[in-house]
C-alpha cells in the first residue's frame, strides 16, 4: 500500500467532511466523482453497492468512507478515511457548538440556524438525484426508484422495508428475465 494512496485518502475525505452539512447523504455525489470518476478506485457499480451496504447498516452513515477506504487500501485505508472524515468536521462542530451556546441569542445565530435547515435539505435532495442518476440505468430501475421514495413520503414505513422489497423485485425481475 502506497503512502500517496493513503494522502490522497486523507487529503479527499477530509475536504469532503467539512462539506457534509446534512449527513452523508449530502457529499455523496462529490464522493462518488472523487472515487469513481476523478481517482478511478473503483467502478460506479462498486460505488453504489458499497453505499447502499453502508446505508443498510446500522450506525452512522457516513460509514461509507470507511468503506471505501477498507476497499481502496484495506484495514489501514478504513482507519484513515474514518479519521479523515470524522475528526475535520467534530473539530469543527465543537468549535461552532461553543460558539452557538454563548451566542445563542443574537440575530446572527438564529437567522444561521434557520437558513442552515433548507441549505441541508436540498443537498440530500440533489444527492439523491445525483446517486438515482448513476444507479438506474433504465425505465425499470427509474420506476423502483419514484415508488420507493413515494413509499417512504407517504406510507411513513421504516426505508429498509423499501431496501428489502425493491431487491425482491429486483431478483423477482431478473430471474423472470424481465432486466
Amino acid at each position: 500500500m502506497s503512502r500517496g494512496l493513503l494522502l490522497a485518502l486523507i487529503a479527499d475525505f477530509a475536504i469532503l467532511s467539512l462539506a457534509a452539512f446534512g449527513g452523508a447523504a449530502t457529499i455523496a455525489p462529490a464522493l462518488r466523482d472523487g472515487v469513481v470518476l476523478r481517482r478511478h478506485w473503483m467502478s460506479d457499480a462498486d460505488f453504489l453497492q458499497l453505499y447502499a451496504v453502508a446505508r443498510a447498516a446500522p450506525g452512522p452513515n457516513i460509514m461509507i468512507a470507511s468503506v471505501i477506504g477498507w476497499k481502496v487500501a484495506g484495514v489501514l485505508g478504513l482507519l484513515v478515511a474514518t479519521a479523515a472524515i470524522l475528526l475535520p468536521s467534530s473539530a469543527l462542530c465543537l468549535l461552532l457548538g461553543r460558539l452557538t451556546l454563548r451566542y445563542h441569542a443574537t440575530t446572527f445565530v438564529r437567522a444561521l440556524k434557520l437558513g442552515l435547515a433548507p441549505v441541508a435539505v436540498g443537498l440530500i435532495l440533489a444527492s439523491g438525484v445525483a446517486i438515482a442518476r448513476a444507479a438506474d440505468p433504465d425505465l425499470v430501475a427509474w420506476a423502483m426508484t419514484a415508488a420507493g421514495a413515494a413509499w417512504i413520503l407517504f406510507a411513513k414505513r421504516n426505508p429498509l422495508w423499501v431496501l428489502g422489497l425493491g431487491g425482491g423485485v429486483a431478483v423477482a425481475l431478473t430471474l423472470a428475465g424481465w432486466r
